[in-house]
């Protein structure tokens, strides 16, 4: 065997190292939580802010972030302090003193949170939203349909199996699981943060909600992305683009719906999409 070969069939160092890791957690040798997260370790007042991507996670991180930093300025420069977003801030958070932790990912390894926020959004809003951060950002080229019909991780596939599997946890976890419908924090903003504030056990006042869903509107959030910078350098779209409910319809052929449909039928009628 040919030693470019042989290296090439070499599993990454951090993988192999992850499931040995892994393995041994089953033994006592290593906590589960903290293998699975990357992290040193994972607290039992750990709040893990989670949600397939672009379905309002980054919006939610700033309500949070504004509910325990009262009257500071948020912006993509400085949220991870508040939120740390657990793919770039691992560092940060294995020395973080702020507790509860509230940690950003969409990884949908659900049994290794203490607790944890779940956001989920219209899908087929959600894939509009994706296509166009992606396209934005330069990591996808072409029409709305090839996007539809790319990695089955963007479309419908990914994003009916990542929150069938959170609705079913929180099934039999409903201490552990707060789920929160994009569209309800959209028309009800003060009712539904009030319910983070209350899973979350955070003494603030109802001022201090009223403002932190102001400083979180989308306009608020455009405008501070514009002032500050957005979280991604490389990107030619603001990360917030309207925010609204129902895009797709303008944006969906009635082709796309059908196939849409073919695969999320299910899962978008048992969250209330569909009639």
């Amino acid at each position: 065997m040919q030693l470019k070969s042989f290296t090439n069939w070499i599993p990454p160092l951090w993988r192999l190292e992850y499931k040995l890791k892994f393995a041994l957690s089953h033994v006592g040798l290593f906590d589960k939580k903290a293998v699975y997260t990357g992290l040193k370790n994972v607290f039992d007042d750990d709040i893990f802010i989670v949600s397939y991507p672009k379905s309002g996670n980054t919006w939610v991180r700033f309500i949070i972030a504004h509910l325990i930093s009262y009257q500071d300025t948020v912006s993509f420069r400085n949220i991870n302090d508040y939120v740390p977003d657990i793919y770039i801030s691992k560092d940060y958070l294995n020395t973080m003193k702020q507790r509860p932790r509230f940690i950003k990912t969409h990884d949908a390894g659900y049994e290794f949170y203490p607790k944890f926020i779940y956001i989920y959004r219209d899908g087929r809003d959600v894939a509009i939203s994706y296509y166009h951060y992606l396209t934005g950002r330069g990591e996808f080229n072409g029409t709305l349909k090839e996007f539809l019909n790319s990695k089955p991780s963007w479309g419908a596939v990914g994003w009916s199996s990542h929150v069938s599997r959170a609705i079913d946890y929180a099934k039999s976890h409903s201490d552990q699981v707060l789920l929160v419908k994009y569209e309800d924090l959209l028309n009800n903003s003060v009712k539904n943060v009030k319910s983070i504030v209350d899973f979350c056990q955070l003494n603030v006042s109802i001022e201090n909600i009223k403002y932190a869903i102001e400083k979180s509107e989308f306009q608020q959030l455009k405008q501070m992305e514009k002032q500050y910078g957005s979280e991604f350098y490389n990107t030619k779209n603001s990360f917030f683009r309207s925010g609204n409910s129902g895009q797709w319809k303008e944006m969906f052929s009635e082709e796309d719906i059908q196939q849409y449909l073919s695969i999320a039928d299910n899962t978008l009628r048992q969250l209330g999409y569909l009639d």
